[in-house]
């Protein structure tokens, strides 16, 4: 079940890493590093392939009331994230990512939620709100992963909205 199905999540935004296939297992040790710098990282609704690797994932964060959907995408799977990433090249200006997306045959997408409840406005006898108490968004968890992802795999993680690397 993705985070869409979940009424408490709200998608934000979406990242893609580009890297090449060779280094699927180190994702493993990304969610790992993860886990380990945000105790009470929730894995929900893994899916792995025959072989046991990991194709899909949803993590919910304990703090920053946010979530992220990662679908990892080779080119068995499907051909456009390679065909995306060849066609970026002539736009990207670093010569080190334009070498990682030439080299680059699969793709991880990293979709960021935010959660969303329901909020009561409610007033006690000193002045202060529900609202004051709700969780704020935050997006360190997403950025900690995507830079777990990225050092892991030796690829390149790209906002596709902007076009810009992170």
């Amino acid at each position: 079940m993705s985070l869409f199905d979940n009424p408490e999540y709200k998608w934000r935004e979406t990242y893609f890493v580009y890297y090449s296939r060779e280094t699927v297992p180190q994702f493993e040790k990304a969610l790992g590093r993860v886990r380990k710098r945000i105790p009470g990282v929730n894995e929900i609704d893994v899916t792995r392939d025959d072989s046991g690797a990991l194709q899909a994932v949803s993590l919910l964060f304990p703090t920053g009331a946010s979530g992220v959907d990662l679908i990892l995408t080779t080119p068995s799977d499907d051909a456009s994230p390679i065909e995306e990433a060849n066609n970026m090249l002539d736009e990207i200006p670093d010569k080190r990512t334009r070498n990682i997306l030439q080299r680059s045959d699969s793709r991880v997408d990293i979709l960021h939620f935010e959660k969303t409840t329901e909020k009561k406005h409610t007033f006690d006898l000193f002045g202060s709100d529900d609202d004051d108490l709700m969780e704020e968004f935050d997006p360190s968890g997403l950025l900690m992963l995507i830079d777990q992802l990225v050092k892991t795999s030796h690829g390149v993680a790209i906002d596709p909205q902007t076009g810009i690397t992170l």
